[in-house]
């Protein structure tokens, strides 16, 4: 029964005071991030999604694969945040981002930079 001796061991003491404030901190900085890509005119999803394909760039392609991973969302909110995003016109694409390839190129790749 190793399963019921597991149960019976102590558990680890968690310090609730700095993990309160570790989130906070954390919070806070997302809101002040959220904030600036308000400021800029992008939703902050986009602008997560934005900065996650700019990541890509030096790496890997950036797939909707990958970008759920990074995203840590479901395949399908991935994809309708990219087909928002690409309605916007908020980035250009040199090919489909259907091939399974988001590309990071053209005029607006280079003018994009993070708020």
């Amino acid at each position: 029964m190793p399963a019921r001796s597991a149960r019976l061991q102590p558990s680890p003491r968690v310090d609730y005071e700095t993990l309160a404030d570790l989130r906070y901190h954390i919070r806070r900085f997302l809101r002040v991030r959220e904030d600036a890509a308000r400021a800029a005119g992008v939703e902050p999803q986009q602008y997560v999604l934005l900065l996650q394909v700019k990541g890509f760039e030096s790496r890997r392609p950036a797939t909707i694969g990958a970008l759920t991973e990074r995203l840590q969302i479901r395949h399908h909110a991935t994809v309708q945040l990219v087909d928002r995003l690409a309605q916007r016109a908020a980035r250009p694409f040199c090919e489909s981002w259907r091939s399974t390839r988001w590309p990071s190129c053209g005029r607006g790749a280079r003018r994009w930079r993070p708020p």
